[in-house]
């Protein structure tokens, strides 16, 4: 991801099947830049999950399996 302002990034995780909120990522005060961001989902049960955030004003979401 790249930023184009100092922001702070909260990534939502949900669950495919139904839209809930599972879990939160929070990243405080990244500077402007690309960034890679790890997450850590090793308590998530395996199945499809969905996440979401907003980055320079714009919706960035996408799919995400866990297996085992």
């Amino acid at each position: 991801m790249t930023l184009a302002v100092e922001s702070d990034v909260t990534i939502g995780m949900f669950q495919a099947a139904n839209g809930e909120r599972i879990k939160s990522f929070s990243f405080v005060k990244l500077q402007p830049g690309a960034h890679e961001l790890e997450m850590d989902g090793s308590d998530l049960s395996p199945g499809l999950y969905i996440y979401r955030t907003i980055v320079n004003g714009e919706l960035i979401q996408g799919k995400l399996i866990k297996t085992n």
